[in-house]
């Protein structure tokens, strides 16, 4: 109640359906509220990030141009983060288009199927 009379609540009960309703809006599916006898946990499932296929196209080609290349150089011809690099080679792996063959430092990388 020291919430509610100093104003830092507008209503009971009224922040669950809004986080509910908020997350819906942003496409995510409904949370899940787990209760106990000292606590309320709220688990929030966040959206798979799909990598445009341009962006795994653009990578696919600098890498059957040069298979030594590594994802900092990539990062920078195609002005991306080095994150946005990693997801797109993790969906070229996931797709079977190309597998590293050795490790990070020495490796390359073997184009399976290309464009």
């Amino acid at each position: 109640t020291a919430f509610f009379r100093t104003g830092y609540i507008e209503q009971w009960g009224r922040g669950t359906i809004r986080i509910i309703n908020e997350c819906i809006s942003y496409g995510l599916s409904t949370p899940t509220f787990n209760y106990d006898f000292a606590s309320v946990t709220l688990e929030i499932k966040q959206k798979e990030i799909i990598v445009s296929e341009k962006m795994s196209e653009k990578v696919l080609k600098l890498i059957n141009h040069n298979p030594h290349i590594t994802t900092i150089t990539l990062a920078k011809e195609l002005d991306k983060s080095q994150r946005t690099i990693e997801r797109a080679i993790k969906s070229l792996k996931t797709e079977n288009k190309i597998e590293r063959v050795g490790g990070d430092n020495g490796g390359y990388w073997k184009v399976i199927v290309s464009i």
